[in-house]
């Protein structure tokens, strides 16, 4: 599972919420609150993780495969962009925990495109690329390794996606659905999407 799959069922849980009434915090009368938030390339260098989540895609025989998530060895190049591996580790229970069955990893890459008032929250609008996982192993279908069935494109595939991502203290967030002209979003969900390790 890639990154952006990843930001769009953020998205999608974050749109599922907002039918419930609105979010955030109201600026006292008289005077909007400034934007706060930890935001530009040095505020994501490091490694994160993502919780547990069942795939929608893996099989592990015929049971189902539960997958974690993680940014690793992430490193600013300048203010404007940072870089690192994408890592899914792959497990048989819903806790994630023991020895995964599977560890995978591929290149990613995040270009900010600029910084904007997220409702309040600080954010940086971001073109996040990422790279093939590698091996060589495609199929039209899927494909089987060591127990693990894949989709066929698994191993080949590459990504862009534009989303907003900002932190706080040790705690990433991501944008949700609502998206401008540009095609990145425009709110933060206010449920982050990662910790730092």
């Amino acid at each position: 599972m890639k990154l952006s799959t990843l930001f769009s069922l953020v998205a999608m849980a974050a749109t599922l919420a907002a039918c419930g009434g609105g979010g955030g915090t109201a600026a006292p009368a008289g005077s909007p609150a400034p934007a706060t938030g930890n935001t530009g390339a040095n505020a994501y260098v490091g490694s994160w993780a993502f919780p547990c989540q069942l795939s929608d895609e893996i099989k592990i025989g015929t049971a189902p495969a539960y997958v974690a998530f993680g940014l690793r060895n992430i490193a600013a190049s300048n203010a404007s962009t940072f870089a690192g591996q994408g890592q899914e580790q792959i497990f048989d229970n819903a806790q994630c925990s023991g020895a995964a069955k599977a560890t995978h990893n591929w290149s990613i890459s995040f270009a900010i495109a600029g910084t904007i008032d997220a409702k309040g929250k600080l954010a940086d609008k971001v073109t996040v690329t990422e790279g093939a996982v590698g091996g060589g192993l495609s199929a039209v279908g899927t494909v089987t390794l060591n127990g693990i069935t894949y989709p066929g494109n698994y191993f080949t595939r590459t990504s862009v996606s534009k989303d907003l991502l900002r932190v706080e203290g040790t705690q990433l967030f991501a944008g949700t659905d609502v998206l401008d002209a540009m095609g990145f979003p425009t709110e933060i969900d206010p449920a982050p999407i990662a910790t730092k390790l």
